[in-house]
């Protein structure tokens, strides 16, 4: 990428490939990479799994200019009290499934009242 911009990646799929090798990729289900112009090749990448709370990345401006902090659980959690997603109904099945042991950590979570999971 030849290019004088950040370039910032959030991907909050389950499924699917990515673009990332998974020779660099660390373990995880979901990441964000931060690729800054000034740095290119090298790009941060940013893991987690089902059972952790979104993380907060560091979000690079112009050059001078400190970082912004991005908490991805905030906005989230923001996205998804504005859009009344808790009233949609969690009886679907996914795509792909949850592991097995995935499936026996979420199926409590599911069963609490809307807006009453910490995370």
């Amino acid at each position: 990428m030849e290019s004088r911009s950040h370039f910032i990646e959030i991907d909050l799929l389950r499924g699917g490939g990515t673009v990332w090798p998974v020779a660099v990729r660390p373990p995880g289900d979901y990441y964000v990479a931060v690729s800054r112009a000034e740095r290119r090749p090298k790009v941060e990448l940013y893991s987690w799994t089902l059972r952790d709370a979104l993380p907060s990345v560091s979000i690079p401006l112009k050059a001078g200019t400190p970082d912004v902090i991005l908490s991805l659980r905030d906005a989230f959690n923001s996205v998804y009290e504005d859009s009344r997603y808790g009233r949609s109904l969690y009886s679907i099945s996914l795509s792909p499934k949850l592991s097995a042991e995935d499936q026996l950590w979420v199926h409590p979570l599911l069963q609490q009242p809307a807006g009453s999971h910490p995370n």
